[in-house]
């Protein structure tokens, strides 16, 4: 399993409670549910898959390149969204890939969530062992 390309985290056990586990989000805009692969470091979540293994598939398919596109599909089309759905709680921003549905980082701010959209680990995404 690769690196988040975030954070850099690699501590996995998929399929348990460590640090990556399943997500799986209904599209705003239809009635698809997808699965994501998600690192409970950073809270980033992977391309959005029909199932499981794909999931994980493409979580280990990172493409290396400028931290302005989709570190999953290379995408420069992205949007920054809100998880408020009652305004008593506190807003949570995060940047959602148009193209694959990648979740970056979770933010406080619009600002904060672009930063750490941007942000990538640089150290080798696919380690031995």
């Amino acid at each position: 399993m690769n690196k988040c390309p975030f954070c850099g985290n690699t501590k996995h056990d998929v399929g348990s409670k460590s640090s990556y586990f399943y997500s799986q989000v209904l599209d705003k805009n239809s009635d698809k549910q997808y699965t994501h692969f998600l690192c409970r470091k950073c809270f980033s979540k992977g391309p959005g898959e029909n199932n499981e293994n794909d999931a994980v598939q493409s979580w280990n398919n990172v493409i290396e390149h400028d931290s302005e596109f989709c570190p999953f599909c290379g995408s420069d089309e992205f949007s920054v969204e809100s998880n408020n759905k009652n305004k008593d709680s506190p807003f949570i921003y995060f940047v959602s890939c148009n193209n694959c549905k990648a979740f970056g980082p979770s933010g406080c701010s619009k600002n904060e969530a672009l930063k750490r959209w941007k942000t990538r680990d640089k150290s080798d995404h696919h380690p031995s062992g």
